[in-house]
């Protein structure tokens, strides 16, 4: 993916920027491996599909490579910039269907992650994703137990 998220109208501070662009680099070219310099070792990490948080570096790379491996055609759409952090909407399909969503995202003042929450849309989208979710996860268990 090449779009580029444009910088936000209000000017943010350029340690935050630049871990924006970086987050946005990270998950358009799927560099999970580059992901944990970018966030605090205790991120948290609130997915669409419960309400208890992830918390920690390897709880969020292995969520986001699971949930990546089935999106297709990924794609930032608008930034929306506050006080409080940045919202990141995005669109991705699953199988066939397009999903909507929202990253909600916050960085320290050394420009690291420390709160990613993740907001989809319509339902029925995210109920094949987490479906597509839980059979690649038993598939995985299950050759791990051959």
């Amino acid at each position: 993916m090449t779009n580029k998220i444009s910088p936000p109208a209000a000017a943010t501070d350029a340690t935050t920027e630049q871990a924006v662009q970086e987050w946005h680099r990270i998950v358009t070219q799927r560099d999970w491996d580059a992901l944990p310099a970018l966030v605090v070792d205790d991120v948290t990490y609130h997915n669409p599909a419960q309400f208890a948080p992830y918390r920690g570096k390897e709880a969020l790379v292995g969520v986001l490579r699971l949930v990546f491996s089935i999106f297709e055609d990924f794609q930032y759409l608008r930034r929306f910039d506050g006080p409080e952090g940045t919202a990141l909407e995005f669109t991705a399909r699953v199988g066939a269907d397009t999903l909507f969503g929202i990253d909600l995202v916050r960085f320290d003042s050394a420009g690291k992650m420390v709160d990613l929450i993740v907001m989809l849309r319509p339902v029925d989208v995210v109920a094949k994703l987490g479906a597509e979710a839980a059979r690649r996860i038993a598939e995985a268990s299950d050759a791990g137990t051959a």
